[in-house]
């Protein structure tokens, strides 16, 4: 029975491969790859002390990292294309951000059509990160030290209030208010000490661009099993349909 069909399927089988070669070849375009790398670590109070290098600290440290250039990408996106005159909706298309090994370290990859143009995009992305997440940190920092001091005046006010009262005037809860804003406010002075005192973040380019890979867009062997299955697929068909129509030709068995 299905002696009949093997040309059949076999033209169906050449034409379906065919099809998806021609396609891949017409709609594959060959693009150049290349990365960058740069380092976003940066410094808490709580991690400025002589840090153990152990996992738990890697992970704080990465994680920081992570939020610093997760914040900084829409700026960088716009910055880059608009400087590189390249769409934002490209730069993302064509760029991938990964965290590699070390504190904070991120690996830029990006693969454009032109060789040049890869490599500016890498590098204006790398670059783009330092100064948009240094911007963002000396910015976060200040906000921090600004909204301390401004409790540091609050409690200073309340604390002349209560000194300048005779201490056999006050009463329970107004001794219980001053001791509270003494120590508040001796924290707070520890907390912009710390603050002022942190060592620098290290944000910089580690690695920049450099060196080219040729790439190609697209996957011949995805085309040629996606090919392949409807081949197989429009064969069973045509032996369905065949076998429809070779029955009702036939007619009805006679008894």
């Amino acid at each position: 029975m299905f002696r009949r069909y093997v040309l059949a399927c076999s033209i169906i089988m050449a034409i379906s491969i065919g099809s998806a070669t021609l396609a891949y070849a017409a709609t594959a375009k060959t693009g150049f790859r290349t990365a960058c790398l740069f380092q976003v670590f940066v410094r808490q109070p709580q991690t400025a002390i002589a840090p153990p290098p152990n996992q738990d600290f890697l992970d704080f440290s990465n994680s920081l990292a992570a939020n610093q250039v997760s914040s900084a990408a829409p700026t960088v996106y716009a910055e880059v294309g608009k400087s590189q005159k390249v769409r934002v909706s490209d730069v993302i298309r064509q760029t991938q951000i990964l965290p590699t090994a070390g504190f904070g370290s991120f690996g830029v990859s990006v693969t454009d059509p032109d060789r040049a143009r890869a490599k500016r995009l890498a590098n204006g992305i790398c670059e783009q990160f330092v100064s948009v997440v240094s911007k963002n940190r000396t910015a976060e920092l200040d906000r921090q030290v600004k909204l301390i001091k401004s409790r540091i005046t609050a409690e200073e006010t309340d604390v002349r209030r209560l000194l300048a009262k005779p201490a056999k005037k006050r009463t329970a809860s107004e001794n219980t208010l001053l001791a509270t804003q003494q120590v508040s406010l001796r924290g707070n002075t520890f907390l912009v000490a710390g603050i002022l005192s942190l060592p620098p973040d290290s944000i910089s380019v580690l690695r920049p661009a450099t060196a080219l890979e040729s790439v190609k867009s697209g996957s011949l062997k995805r085309d040629m099993l996606i090919a392949l299955l409807a081949g197989v697929l429009t064969c069973f068909l045509v032996i369905l349909v065949g076998e429809v129509v070779s029955e009702s030709r036939r007619g009805p068995p006679t008894s």
